[in-house]
């Protein structure tokens, strides 16, 4: 075969080869990839009830959130996440031997969008709904309702660790603006990551 053949041969190669090698770089690039986040931590409530002394007014406890997010390879994230925590607890004596209790807990869903500001370092944004759930007992039978909140906002900044391919570990700092019962409430809460 004359040599010409074997150089176009050898270019066309060499072409293919390195047009396969950029599809893929450029498909690692923007490689689609899901995430789900657990975590666990403590929630402070800034307390807004006027009609009962301060110090009946329990505001920290411990929550919890779990986080679906769908990350497209560039900065921006989006998915889903439910939390919940106590918002207070509420221990008042009416009487002797009468002890009024009541609690109210905060199931919120939101849609969320979250942006990588630094290597490690992320901040979302996530407005939904809200499920409050109430219950009063010590006069009388207890009572229970469950209420929707409809304008609720978290903001969220996060520190996450990649450990290796798959998991990442680290801390986030939540803010929580409930509209039904113009509340606030913060949260400090240890996070794992898995990626898939």
């Amino acid at each position: 075969m004359p040599k010409k053949i074997y150089i176009i041969i050898f270019i066309i190669a060499m072409l293919s080869f390195n047009n396969a090698e950029a599809q893929k770089i450029d498909t690692n690039k923007v490689k689609q990839r899901y995430s789900l986040a657990l975590s666990l931590g403590w929630s402070h409530y800034i307390n807004s009830i006027v009609t009962v002394d301060s110090k009946d007014v329990h505001k920290d406890f411990f929550g919890g959130s779990a986080r679906f997010l769908w990350e497209p390879g560039y900065r921006i994230s989006l998915g889903f996440e439910f939390d919940f925590f106590r918002i207070y607890y509420v221990k008042q004596a009416l009487a002797p031997k009468i002890v009024a209790r009541s609690a109210m807990y905060a199931v919120p869903f939101f849609l969320v969008a979250r942006i990588r500001l630094a290597k490690n370092f992320y901040f979302s944004a996530a407005p939904g709904i809200t499920m409050l759930y109430s219950r009063i007992t010590g006069v009388g039978n207890k009572v229970k309702s469950i209420q929707w909140s409809f304008s609720n906002f978290q903001f969220c900044a996060s520190y996450l660790y990649p450990l290796n391919y798959h998991f990442q570990v680290g801390g986030e700092g939540k803010f929580y603006s409930i509209g039904k019962v113009n509340d606030l409430a913060y949260s400090l809460q240890v996070t794992g990551v898995y990626k898939f």
